[in-house]
């Protein structure tokens, strides 16, 4: 009997959660950054299929603050090293001299998530607050210009191009 295998798709990348509570004039947040991303190293071998795990780093905090102070968190650092050896086939099995037919490269790579945050108050504008919305102009159309004698064929008349004048430009009445 063949192994049925059944796919989740997870979210992953940056996200950012707050909640804003008020008190007066203070602005009490709620906030929890994370970051995920995809672990090749520690994921499974399924059917011939990598399949990857996921890594979580997340922190969380509140913070009371006035409207437009501002501040910091910073963390949820990811260090990966990793290093990928080529060789020649054969001749870098070679003993003694089998270093001189292969390479060696260490990579090295750290990052670190900064999150900046400013709240800000913002209060309904009160009737008499409020701008007048855009008018649109009474007519389109300058005045004594009628659309339907256009439409209807009132507005001039083109001559239809004859054999010979193939190449003559066309009159028209307009």
């Amino acid at each position: 009997m063949a192994a049925s295998v059944s796919v989740t798709f997870k979210e992953f990348g940056g996200r950012l959660n707050f909640k804003p509570t008020f008190a007066g004039d203070l602005i009490r947040l709620h906030v929890r950054p994370e970051v995920s991303s995809l672990d090749f190293n520690n994921g499974v071998l399924l059917q011939g299929f990598r399949i990857p795990a996921l890594t979580t780093r997340r922190a969380e905090t509140e913070v009371e603050l006035r409207d437009g102070q501002s501040f910091a968190i910073a963390g949820l650092i990811n260090n990966q090293a990793q290093t990928d050896v080529a060789a020649l086939p054969i001749l870098g099995q070679l003993p003694i001299i089998g270093n001189l037919f292969k390479s060696k490269a260490d990579r090295k790579e750290r990052t670190e998530l900064l999150v900046i945050v400013t709240p800000r108050l913002v209060r309904p504008l009160n009737p008499d607050e409020v701008p007048p919305l855009p008018t649109l102009p009474g007519r389109f159309l300058p005045k004594g210009d009628d659309i339907g004698e256009q439409l209807r064929g009132g507005g001039g008349t083109v001559d239809a191009p004859h054999a010979d004048s193939a190449n003559k430009p066309k009159k028209s009445g307009l």
